[in-house]
């Protein structure tokens, strides 16, 4: 039986928990709105409500969903709450399919699941300790799985929504900043279009990508669809995409990217070239287990690990890759950022295509209405110089149409 006033605190603790799983899960923003769950918790470790921090709300709660162990409830609940989801968590309807399909339930079902972890956890909570019964846990003022990126990204987000009244959307715009990954700087793209050593109807894609970021490592997706590549690059997992002709065998192409592709960390005045390696197919399922809106076996991974005396702000990083791809299936390339950038130029250099003169060259830029650069074009040639920041999504594209054939 519970106390008089038990099962009222036991419904306003379900509508706030219920609140923490929407959107992104847990925020620093959403616990400092828990005012029954931040009282709840006081009087269950004797502690003054006014004093508890959110990482404190947030160290007890994980305590109590790990209490469910790996019960239905428990696994759906924290998977509902992201909890030890800290880059790119996803909205709450996104990790219940992913959820759903990895246990072959309804999502219907997942959240049945939750909403009974939800339950427990209230009556947990609304249920006083006896007297002499010690506390349910102590606080802990261990560091608790919220980076200070995601802190600060979280409450861009928030401000984002409540300045604009964006709603949900204000997760949506910040996505554009990187996926919470430090922006590159100092950013110059050179790509070079020429001839195949597959035939005259084909081309070589030649790109050298340098910027400045001290990061641990670079992670390509390389896939055969525009849809496969959208989807790898909202996952965060991956720093870019490497997108080849749909007929293309991954078997023959995989190992001339990784011959073509590699990079070189300037250091110090000193040069030195890292190679990418392909993931084993575990290692790949296995990364890709969370985007379910991706079959493993439709892409590739390379990676290639930067040695920790290679890494550094002031480092210089110059990525380089080559592929062939098909003049019968596309007429057009383009390149845009992976992330935040601070772009000095980009540029395509198209002196050396295949039958240079045949084609009619057009070139578009889509580096936002305040970039300063203006295009620039001479003799196949096509540069912005920029010195702008750039979001994911801006670039550059050229596209062209066969001289000899008839006009629409």
């Amino acid at each position: 039986m519970y106390k008089k006033g038990e099962l009222s605190t036991i419904a306003t603790l379900e509508r706030e928990l219920k609140t923490l799983r929407k959107g992104s899960g847990i925020t620093p923003w959403k616990l400092a709105s828990t005012s029954a769950l931040k009282l709840a918790i006081a009087k269950q470790t004797s502690t003054n409500a006014a004093l508890l921090t959110g990482d404190q709300i947030l160290s007890y709660l994980q305590n109590e969903a790990e209490k469910l162990g790996d019960t239905p409830e428990g696994q759906a609940l924290r998977s509902a709450f992201a909890l030890g989801m800290q880059d790119n968590p996803g909205q709450l309807m996104l990790r219940r399919r992913h959820f759903a399909k990895t246990y072959g339930k309804h999502p219907d079902t997942i959240e049945a699941y939750e909403n009974r972890g939800i339950q427990e956890i209230a009556r947990q909570l609304a249920t006083q300790p006896s007297e002499g019964q010690s506390a349910g846990q102590s606080l802990s003022t261990a560091p608790v799985p919220f980076s200070e990126n995601r802190i600060a990204r979280n409450m861009l987000v928030q401000g984002l929504g409540d300045s604009f009244q964006l709603g949900p959307h204000a997760s949506e715009i910040m996505r554009l900043f990187g996926n919470g990954k430090p922006p590159h700087l100092n950013v110059d793209v050179d790509i070079v279009l020429s001839a195949s050593e597959k035939g005259e109807d084909w081309y070589a894609y030649k790109l050298r990508y340098a910027f400045q970021a001290d990061i641990p490592s670079i992670r390509l997706g390389v896939v055969t669809s525009s849809h496969a590549s959208d989807v790898l690059m909202a996952s965060g997992l991956v720093d870019d995409t490497i997108k080849i002709d749909e007929d293309t065998d991954f078997s023959t192409e995989i190992p001339r990217i990784l011959e073509c592709s590699y990079l070189v960390a300037t250091k110090d005045g000193v040069r030195r070239v890292l190679n990418f390696q392909e993931y084993s197919p575990e290692a790949r399922r296995q990364l890709l287990q969370t985007v379910w809106q991706l079959d493993a076996e439709d892409c590739r991974i390379l990676e290639v690990h930067i040695p920790e005396v290679l890494r550094g702000p002031e480092v210089i990083y110059e990525h380089y890759w080559q592929f062939d791809l098909s003049l019968k299936i596309g007429r057009y390339i383009y390149w845009s950022t992976p992330r935040l950038a601070y772009l000095n130029s980009v540029s395509v250099d198209a002196t050396r295509f295949p039958q240079r003169d045949r084609w009619q060259f057009y070139s578009y830029s889509f580096l936002g209405p305040t970039f300063p650069g203006t295009l620039e074009q001479a003799n196949h040639r096509y540069t912005v110089p920029t010195h702008s920041w750039i979001v994911q999504g801006h670039g550059l594209m050229l596209i062209w149409s066969d001289k000899t054939e008839p006009t629409q």
